[in-house]
């Protein structure tokens, strides 16, 4: 505290024993992030915007400055680290979902896609929204392409074929004439548990 007592008026203020920041005085990107992946219907430009704002893990650099720091300190930065990482990755998933059942903004959508893909190649549903994703941005070969590697992917993972569901897809892909369905019918899919390892991603500045 003492290297921040310079500072400790103007943004910080001490509540039951507590120091918190000052809403008034600093931005909080963290608060930002939350404000918009909490939108009942966020757009895909307001999804895009939330992962735009990931710079990194929480309090990121924070455990290097407190030497020999406490157990309990230790063990809520990793809880709520884990907890944000997960909410960054189910918005990362919205954001993908979102853009294919829209029909809109597909150059958010298939980046969400392949980020989700290099983080678990088995994810079924993410191969089938990026291959709706593709056929609708009128990249069928690559639509096509895309369900020899969900196939791959499946067999090396889970020694599994794929599913009824993405067979069908891939025959409304082949004829060329893939007919785009209203976005009502479109139904959401259930959220996964991320994984904890973390590629590459091209939403956070900069890149993670």
């Amino acid at each position: 505290m003492y290297l921040l007592n310079p500072l400790k008026d103007r943004f910080l203020v001490e509540i039951d024993g507590r120091l918190a920041l000052r809403g008034d005085a600093c931005a909080v990107d963290l608060s930002r992030f939350r404000a918009l992946t909490e939108i009942p219907a966020p757009t895909p430009e307001q999804l895009g915007a939330a992962l735009k704002l990931w710079r990194g893990d929480f309090l990121e650099g924070f455990t290097s400055l407190i030497e020999d720091g406490s157990t309990l300190y230790s063990e809520w930065l990793d809880t709520e680290r884990s907890h944000w990482e997960q909410q960054r990755q189910q918005t990362v998933y919205r954001l993908a979902e979102l853009c294919a059942r829209t029909q809109q903004r597909y150059d958010l959508g298939l980046p969400a896609c392949v980020h989700l893909l290099a983080l678990e190649p088995e994810r079924e549903e993410v191969h089938r929204l990026k291959m709706r994703l593709l056929a609708l941005d009128g990249q069928r070969g690559a639509a096509l392409k895309q369900y020899d590697e969900c196939t791959a992917a499946l067999l090396n993972e889970l020694g599994v074929p794929p599913s009824a569901e993405t067979n069908s897809l891939y025959d409304q892909i082949v004829p060329a004439n893939f007919a785009r369905p209203s976005p009502r019918h479109w139904k959401r899919l259930p959220k996964r548990r991320p994984s904890r390892l973390r590629p590459p991603c091209s939403f956070c500045r900069p890149p993670c």
